[in-house]
């Protein structure tokens, strides 16, 4: 029998629930009915809509949620990035920087400092049909990256946001130029950020694909005009916290698509940022856990304060197809589902991946070692769901010179802000609401 069947609440606390809230109705249809009512303070709101979460079987309080051993939420998510990119006759360079404030449901925050390296090579051809007079272009660029990041950790927000005005400009892209002048100076000696509470390291490479194609359109007179742009990109990284250090490895989308109901339908899009990760500590793997991210189209609508697997994996495909993967304001979907290894099956699941991934296996096996992960992740993985407002901001500079060698400058300022609006949480049982982290 699984150890975490995610279940549909039901029983008394279902009844309850039904039975409180057709009471709530008749109440308000009541008062409504005798005389228009004064506005609700919001005392009373609160303790209403935390009966109702009561009722319900959801997550109410912080200390119910600790009991349950889940962790706080993330409740607020800021990010300012710079993006310098050069191009020199075929060959691209790329340099970005990242500083991203994260505050959670129990007061505490982190800041993290992003380094983005790439370096690549791009070619493009024209094309031309005469017979029919379409004509177009495409363009091709491939090549390696590197990345390193450091995050600091806050018992409160203010001391949180007092590290960021004090060291977040020296950490764009400008204030890196002058990193060695102001290392070397004894009057800036003291500007160096204390030690960070964990470091990561990345590596890997990526690839882009840019088309474009015009043809005229026989007896209207006008042209038909359109555009297709492919990106992929394989990633391995590493993250060390202490006496603890995790790798982790990006996932492409068709096999995301396998790894269970949850990931898999968050996956499902194929515009979906899914990472697999191993902890370890003390050279002893105790746990995995895969990510997955991605924008989502309108609300998931998972109403009530329980729901079962089966109602979340269709949601989040349904609000993963709606995303169009466009828009500056939006949904954004993070999921998590976590393993124990110290459970047998559990570990075999995550080495039979991973041997794979280790060329300790043939490459035939891919598939049925992804299915045997994902049923794990559906019978004993720890979920996590969180549903975000998103909201971005891009400002992009560019200039190029065509003499003899192609020479073009390009910066890109983009901010992103995401405010939690829900967030789902099933360890050991039924998935239950996070009310203790929007309330």
């Amino acid at each position: 029998m699984p150890l975490n069947p995610l279940r549909s609440a039901q029983g008394q606390a279902g009844s309850d629930y039904v039975g409180l809230l057709a009471l709530i109705g008749i109440v308000t249809a009541a008062a409504i009915a005798v005389v228009k009512p004064p506005p609700i303070p919001a005392a009373i709101t609160s303790t209403l809509r935390h009966a109702i979460c009561l009722a319900g079987g959801g997550i109410c309080t912080a200390s119910e949620a600790r009991a349950a051993g889940l962790a706080a939420c993330v409740v607020h998510v800021r990010s300012d990035a710079e993006e310098v990119g050069a191009v020199l006759a075929v060959v691209r360079l790329r340099r970005g920087d990242v500083a991203i404030f994260e505050r959670r449901s129990d007061g505490s925050a982190v800041v993290s400092f992003l380094d983005a390296n790439a370096i690549g090579a791009h070619a493009g051809v024209g094309i031309a049909l005469g017979a029919i007079g379409a004509r177009g272009t495409a363009t091709a660029a491939a090549g390696v990256a590197f990345n390193t990041g450091r995050s600091y950790e806050f018992s409160a927000e203010s001391q949180a946001r007092a590290f960021l005005r004090r060291y977040a400009e020296g950490e764009t892209t400008a204030g890196e130029a002058l990193d060695l002048a102001r290392r070397l100076s004894p009057a800036r000696a003291g500007q160096q950020p204390p030690a960070p509470a964990s470091v990561s390291f990345e590596a890997g490479s990526w690839a882009e694909l840019d088309a474009d194609l015009e043809a005229p359109l026989p007896g209207v007179g006008g042209r038909l005009s359109g555009g297709a742009q492919a990106s992929t990109g394989r990633l391995l990284g590493r993250r060390v916290a202490g006496a603890r250090t995790t790798w982790y490895v990006r996932v492409e989308a068709g096999a995301a698509a396998r790894l269970g109901a949850v990931i898999g339908a968050v996956g499902a899009s194929g515009r979906a940022d899914v990472v697999l990760e191993v902890t370890t500590e003390k050279g002893r793997a105790v746990a995995a856990a895969v990510s997955g991210s991605a924008a989502g189209g309108g609300d998931l609508g998972l109403y009530g304060h329980t729901t079962d697997l089966a109602s979340l994996s269709r949601r989040l495909r349904a609000a993963g197809a709606g995303a169009g993967g466009a828009g500056r304001e939006g949904r954004f979907i993070q999921t998590s589902v976590a393993l124990d290894l110290a459970v047998r099956e559990n570990r075999d699941a995550v080495g039979g991946v991973l041997d794979v991934l280790r060329f300790r296996v043939p490459p035939a096996e891919w598939s049925a070692r992804l299915d045997a992960l994902g049923a794990r992740l559906d019978a004993d993985g720890r979920i996590d769901v969180s549903v975000f407002r998103s909201a971005t901001r891009e400002k992009v500079r560019s200039a190029q010179v065509a003499i003899g060698a192609g020479i073009g400058v390009e910066l890109v300022a983009g901010h992103e802000t995401r405010e939690l609006v829900a967030a789902w949480s099933a360890h050991g049982g039924p998935l239950r609401e996070r009310e203790d982290c929007v309330a």
